[in-house]
């Protein structure tokens, strides 16, 4: 402290930069966190009918992104989250929301590996997929049903 009281300037620039740090570092764990939860992607009207039949289903404990995001490490969960969420959030304010949305290779992929993550026993006793077959191939109305 100087003879007046007041930190140097360059103390009181750390210390700004680190609480704004941390006020980022916060708002972002709770937008992943809030993101995660089912009635948040309700809140798009496409979502609805997906968000219903997962609901009355034997998945109704699982979230969204239990089965729709990376689970291979935080860092690239968070990316893909952002990526994803971005492009959602751009079609859907501009209007141009389809009426059924379709899932692309990159979330074919990331759905299968968590359908294997979570039933791993059931995977082990029915053994290795077909070439090319993806768990969907078979269970495609798991847990969304008929639409």
């Amino acid at each position: 402290m100087t003879s007046r009281g007041k930190l140097p300037v360059l103390t009181r620039v750390v210390i700004a930069l680190g609480l704004l740090l941390l006020a980022g570092t916060a708002a972002a764990f709770v937008t992943v966190r809030w993101t995660e939860q089912p009635q948040f992607c309700a809140n798009c009207h496409v979502m609805k009918p997906m968000y219903e039949s997962a609901f009355h289903s034997a998945h109704r404990e699982v979230t969204c992104n239990d089965c729709h995001a990376p689970h291979d490490n935080l860092v690239e969960r968070v990316i893909y989250k952002g990526i994803s969420g971005t492009k959602d959030a751009y079609v859907y304010f501009l209007g141009e929301m389809p009426d059924v949305i379709e899932t692309n290779a990159r979330s074919h992929a990331i759905i299968d590996d968590n359908c294997k993550r979570c039933h791993t026993d059931l995977v082990a006793v029915v053994g290795p997929q077909p070439a090319g077959k993806r768990c969907f191939a078979c269970h495609r109305h798991t847990p969304h049903g008929l639409r």
